[in-house]
């Protein structure tokens, strides 16, 4: 199983939800502030979280060996649902 979070690393703001949803809050997120937006993934058993793509005003970039998020800097964002 896997949990994917959206992150505005500026505002320190998350969004969890799947892979469609994610993109879709990072793409409107994107339009009202300007920044760009992390697509970050964990998979259970995990103790870290590996950044897949990010989101701008140009588009949605994939990314193959992304940084690593820990857990604990997971849990201290302010997560939407």
């Amino acid at each position: 199983m896997r949990v994917v979070f959206a992150i505005d690393a500026t505002d320190k703001v998350a969004h969890i939800s799947n892979l469609p949803g994610c993109i879709r809050w990072a793409q409107q997120r994107t339009k009202a502030t300007g920044r760009p937006i992390k697509i970050v993934c964990c998979r259970g058993g995990e103790k870290n979280g590996r950044t897949i793509a990010e989101v701008t005003d140009e588009g949605v970039r994939l990314i193959k060996a992304g940084t690593l998020w820990s857990h604990g800097k997971l849990r201290y964002l302010h997560v939407e649902r």
